[in-house]
């Protein structure tokens, strides 16, 4: 049976990742909500393929910009936090924290010009 990675809100607001087998993405969801966490992202392990937002962005230089698909997944998982009631800079603290160590300043650094008062487009 496949192995998933996920990311997910705890009702306290934390962050909660870890791996789940399961036959598809969707199994994976229903037990995250099942433990009444909030899915941010749940992907498949394969060596190459079906990766996170997270890895991805990871291997990416600090300064670059994100590509379409990857740009589309960052704001499907920021809408996800968004939704939940959660304030902007609280949802890009978390995307930051999941982005990985390349990443993270990228992340963080939108993060500050957000809270400089620029809007998320801006920053």
């Amino acid at each position: 049976m496949p192995r998933f990675e996920y990311s997910a809100l705890s009702d306290t607001g934390g962050l909660v990742s870890g791996e789940l087998e399961a036959p598809n993405a969707e199994a994976v969801i229903a037990q995250l909500h099942e433990r009444a966490l909030l899915p941010i992202h749940a992907v498949e392990r394969r060596a190459g393929a079906g990766e996170g937002i997270a890895a991805r962005l990871a291997r990416r230089r600090a300064g670059a910009a994100l590509p379409g698909k990857d740009l589309a997944l960052f704001s499907q998982q920021l809408a996800r936090l968004l939704k939940a009631g959660l304030p902007l800079d609280r949802a890009l603290e978390i995307l930051a924290a999941i982005a990985g160590k390349r990443a993270a300043p990228v992340v963080r650094a939108t993060l500050e010009r957000v809270r400089d008062g620029a809007s998320l487009s801006e920053a």
